[in-house]
């Protein structure tokens, strides 16, 4: 992987420029896959930490409305996001058999003694029956 695009919005923001507060910087971390039959739990899930990067110097350009579907009645502005990676920084798939499914999560990374009012959100989509759409992390555990 080269780079990365992604979109986004910010909880509450309609506008088609970015708030005050955008994040610093996205972190961008790999995972291994941990399959639904590993006795853990029903769904698919990140595993094991493989790659990370952080991007600061990230672009951005609308990409049009989302609606946030915890408020019906709000639409909020979409943004698309891109970095590109220096050479150092690329991640490179086991080549294996070419079917290894990999995880992505991308976290921004804001000043914690600033304010907060309209928190990026990361856009995803509804899952195919074969694949599980999202998941969220809420604590990272040492494997030690």
């Amino acid at each position: 992987m080269t780079g990365f695009q992604w979109w986004g919005t910010f909880s509450g923001w309609a506008q088609y420029r970015m708030p005050a507060r955008v994040p610093s910087a996205f972190q961008l971390s790999i995972w291994t896959n941990a399959p639904a039959d590993s006795g853990k739990t029903t769904f698919a899930h990140p595993n094991t930490l493989v790659w990370q990067a952080t991007c600061t110097n990230w672009v951005w350009s609308v990409a049009g409305k989302a609606k946030d579907p915890r408020k019906l009645n709000t639409d909020e502005a979409c943004f698309e996001f891109t970095c590109l990676l220096s050479q150092n920084q690329w991640f490179y798939q086991n080549p294996g058999t070419g079917t290894t499914t990999y995880w992505l999560s991308i976290a921004a990374v804001y000043d914690p003694t600033e304010p907060l009012t309209n928190p990026w959100c990361w856009m995803t989509g509804p899952g195919s029956p074969s694949t599980s759409g999202a998941v969220r992390i809420t604590a990272l555990t040492s494997s030690d």
